[in-house]
């Protein structure tokens, strides 16, 4: 089970930030080319959170909120 990843286009590239894999609360940040069909890992969020919003900011993807576990 995966949920609650903040999900964003800039440029014809997806980038899926954070969510619930149904033990813990991520900060991956992940991005799907859609012009190559490679999905790539970049730096990871400060804080794992899932049900985050996402959205593209002056070029910039902005990922706010969220659920944050503080286990």
């Amino acid at each position: 089970m995966f949920i609650g990843a903040g999900v964003s286009v800039v440029n014809d590239i997806i980038y899926v930030c954070g969510g619930y894999d149904g033990n813990e609360h991520l900060s991956t940040v992940e991005c799907y080319n859609t012009n190559t069909g490679h999905w790539t890992s970049l730096q990871h969020m400060i804080v794992p959170r899932c049900y985050v919003g996402a959205c593209v900011l002056q070029g910039n993807l902005m990922v706010v909120a969220g659920y944050v576990s503080l286990k």
